[in-house]
């Protein structure tokens, strides 16, 4: 009997006489079959197959886990968490309701930290919002940046909240207790004892104050940061805002 190519299937030879048709078709019909489960081993949905070492035989590798990629061990394929990259995980979120100061605390551990403060607003009728890490009142803040404000030719200010050495770091004067502000601010090298830059992006209702910015400096305390204060000054409270805080390690 002959056979066919690559898999080796039974046909029958051009000269043979086939009595048993059905068998025949049966015997064909088995072989292609085998042949295409070996290929074919999948039985979960996400499954994929790669080439075994046995010849027209796959293997199936079982859909990996949320968040896996594919990579290659010991020459095959396999499922494995992402390495070499920053993950941010949501830390901690706070709501504001009363009060001068809000501590965000459980901060070790993460070389970048992400500080979203949204909707925040006062319940006097003027103050400042500002922002410390490790609860650090010494001038170790040193930052610059441009605002937009109607003070400014066109609008624009340059260097506005130049310092080189604050208490804090200044998010601005809110002059109407009905002013919301929101504002991002990225801290690195969290982990390090030495300096550490940070951005602020953000703002509120644009007045005849440093209110819309963008701001750049130096964080230079010396221990990790542990934890952040988002604070307004003593003479107003917070009445509405929320905090939400992202680490990555």
């Amino acid at each position: 009997m002959a056979t066919t190519t690559n898999y080796g299937w039974t046909t029958p030879d051009d000269t043979a006489l086939v009595k048993d048709g059905a068998s025949a078709i049966r015997t064909l019909g088995s072989s292609v079959d085998t042949t295409t489960k070996a290929l074919n081993p999948s039985t979960t949905l996400g499954d994929i197959e790669y080439r075994s070492s046995t010849a027209n035989t796959n293997t199936r590798l079982g859909i990996g886990s949320t968040g896996n990629v594919l990579t290659v061990a010991g020459g095959v394929p396999t499922w494995a968490a992402p390495s070499g990259g920053k993950s941010f995980s949501l830390l901690n979120t706070t709501s504001m309701t009363t009060g001068t100061e809000y501590s965000i605390t459980s901060l070790s551990g993460n070389d970048i930290l992400v500080v979203n403060v949204f909707g925040a607003s006062i319940a006097g009728t003027s103050g400042y919002f500002s922002v410390r890490f490790n609860s650090d009142s010494a001038a170790n803040y040193a930052y610059a940046g441009i605002a937009m404000n109607t003070k400014a030719t066109n609008g624009i200010q340059v260097n506005p909240s130049a310092s080189a050495g604050d208490t804090a770091i200044d998010l601005g004067y809110v002059n109407a207790a009905a002013s919301v502000y929101s504002w991002t601010i990225i801290v690195q090298g969290c982990n390090s004892t030495g300096p550490k830059p940070f951005t602020v992006i953000g703002g509120g209702t644009l007045t005849t104050d440093n209110n819309n910015y963008i701001l750049q400096g130096i964080y230079s305390g010396t221990s990790v940061i542990s934890s952040a204060q988002v604070r307004c000054s003593s003479s107003t409270s917070f009445d509405a805002g929320t905090i939400k805080t992202y680490g990555a390690a």
